[in-house]
């Protein structure tokens, strides 16, 4: 029996591809790690991109969910083979400059790295979750912050529910022009109190500068945390305040902050848009998007790298069809405030340049706006 197929992207949490027999027929596929099956498919989707190969049937391609979270420096080690044999599929370069990397990752598969040539926050290394646990160890990091900064580990992002913080911000949106600009800093420190401030300092390894960027948007496309006129976008967490009298939603990219740094053309996502490379990523790596509603008051924090955008929340009428007509992603009016939190190390006046208001928040914290 002929077989053909190849692997196209290995994620943390799944493996993506195609394979294909003479006949035309679904084949079961299997994803391995360390001699133990982490994953089980049949390739049945449609890779209409196929086309032109030769094959009995298009329907072949598959998407193996593992049953557990990888750790990234295992990735190289995951195998895909036909279901009850050993047959391998082979893999294929699709992920730029970290392919070019990974014959020094098979050789020293446990040495932690940053994803970046930039460098970054601890929390995007590769042994992140065993380096929080290390830090609770010598009592760097209090234990209660675990859950939260685990979740923020594997999914690049929280959320904060708010209790009061956007209370006066108004239905009707805000204003970024004139003395509109110094409210919108003094509303952004009520949303900062000092346990907020004790989350972020945690993941900055610093106290924390404050950059308001202003009102945002909903837009058809995507975003990239860190995104802007920053000293260092790797080091740069992006956070959204929702205001009163809007019921937004979080539209995110899963594990973008986690995939590789440079596109098929060679090109760093750091000299890219997130509208660029959000598609490009999504394809390349076979990713979801996942949803997230946010209540008024709520605060969003995002991990460098993290693709994301947002649209309004609208109620179904009683047919069940948007009341609006609102597609997806289609631009509309809501109440968020974007800003960017950096480490202190990077200099307070150097991530204020261009801006002229400045006040002073808890924990020696500032916000230039």
């Amino acid at each position: 029996m002929t077989i053909r197929g190849s692997v196209d992207t290995v994620a943390f949490d799944r493996a993506t591809g195609w394979i294909a027999d003479v006949h035309g027929r679904p084949l079961a596929v299997e994803a391995i790690l360390d001699n133990q099956i982490i994953g089980q498919a049949v390739a049945s989707l449609p890779r209409l991109d196929l086309a032109g190969a030769g094959l009995a049937s298009t329907d072949c391609g598959y998407e193996v969910a593992f049953y557990r979270h990888i750790d990234p420096c295992y990735l190289p080690f995951v195998s895909v083979r036909l279901a009850g044999s050993d047959l391998a599929l082979p893999r294929t370069s699709l992920t730029g400059f970290i392919d070019v990397m990974a014959p020094l990752y098979a050789r020293f598969p446990a040495a932690a790295r940053y994803r970046t040539l930039l460098g970054g926050l601890w929390t995007d290394r590769s042994d992140s979750r065993a380096a929080l646990d290390g830090r609770v160890a010598i009592g760097i990091l209090r234990a209660e912050l675990v859950p939260l900064l685990d979740s923020f580990i594997a999914t690049g992002r929280l959320v904060l529910p708010g209790e009061g913080a956007g209370s006066s911000s108004g239905a009707g949106g805000w204003s970024d022009a004139g003395g509109g600009r110094r409210d919108l800093a003094l509303l952004l420190a009520r949303w900062l109190d000092e346990a907020t401030l004790r989350l972020l300092a945690a993941v900055l390894e610093d106290q924390a500068v404050v950059i308001l960027e202003g009102a945002a948007m909903a837009e058809p496309g995507f975003r990239q945390a860190g995104e802007g006129d920053l000293p260092s976008p790797t080091e740069c967490l992006t956070l959204l305040m929702v205001g009163s009298g809007t019921s937004a939603v979080l539209e995110t990219v899963g594990g973008a902050h986690m995939m590789p740094e440079f596109s098929q053309g060679g090109t760093s996502r750091w000299l890219m848009t997130g509208a660029e490379i959000g598609a490009q990523l999504a394809t390349t790596h076979a990713a979801r998007l996942e949803e997230t509603v946010l209540a008024p008051g709520d605060l969003v924090v995002l991990a460098p790298g993290a693709l994301y955008r947002l649209r309004p929340r609208h109620e179904p009428d009683r047919g069940g069809q948007d009341r609006l007509g609102q597609e997806r992603g289609e631009a509309g009016s809501i109440s968020v405030l974007r800003a960017h939190a950096l480490p202190a190390r990077l200099g307070s006046l150097r991530a204020g340049q261009g801006r002229s208001i400045v006040l002073d928040a808890p924990l020696g914290t500032r916000i230039w706006a």
